[in-house]
């Protein structure tokens, strides 16, 4: 998937701010993977990616947020999130 390295360096990284920085640029993002270069090299992957930002990707990310700050993913969906 595009960007798929993003996952390499993981926890040792990502923090809740640099996270809510990247999700603030999602419509750049976005942009930069409607680009003919990307495109070419990932093919239709790219609109899965996009497809997903523009869905599941928010509460995944606030999940993810949340497992930062505590170190452990919320055990149920009634456990209040950070917001992005």
């Amino acid at each position: 998937m595009v960007f798929d390295s993003y996952a390499c360096n993981g926890n040792r990284y990502w923090t809740y701010n640099l996270c809510k920085e990247w999700w603030r640029d999602k419509d750049k993002l976005v942009a930069q993977l409607n680009t003919p270069e990307v495109m070419k090299v990932n093919g239709d992957r790219v609109q899965l990616y996009i497809d997903y930002l523009s869905t599941d990707a928010e509460m995944d990310l606030r999940r993810y947020c949340f497992f930062l700050e505590n170190s452990f993913y919320p055990a149920d969906n009634n456990v209040l999130l950070p917001d992005l």
